[in-house]
């Protein structure tokens, strides 16, 4: 799962049946759009991704290029929307570390 400022990454399928529509529900009320990801997207890393914010405000998604192959044509457009993404190549950091992009950045909260 991953939350930026206008989206949450979800995977709706990774959730037992009966909490799905609460799930979604819940994401739909707090003003985020859903971008609903497969297991085998989450398996790519998709659901690690972070929202950076450059200069004069500009935001971005980090995610890495296997993370990023995994996503359809239209969950890329959806979410560049409003962020512009930044990929990254980490593939020894996937497989020998387990995590991904999220996972080596360090988040500072105002």
């Amino acid at each position: 799962m991953s939350i930026t400022s206008t989206k949450a990454l979800v995977c709706l399928d990774a959730l037992v049946p009966e909490d799905r529509n609460r799930v979604e529900d819940r994401i739909l009320a707090s003003g985020l759009d859903l971008v609903d990801l497969t297991l085998d997207q989450i398996s790519q890393c998709a659901g690690n991704a972070l929202e950076v914010e450059g200069q004069n405000g500009k935001r971005f998604l980090v995610c890495s290029q296997r993370a990023y192959q995994s996503l359809r044509p239209d969950q890329v457009q959806a979410l560049e929307e409003d962020l512009e993404l930044l990929i990254v190549h980490i593939p020894t950091i996937e497989y020998y570390g387990g995590g991904s992009a999220r996972c080596m950045l360090g988040e500072i909260f105002r």
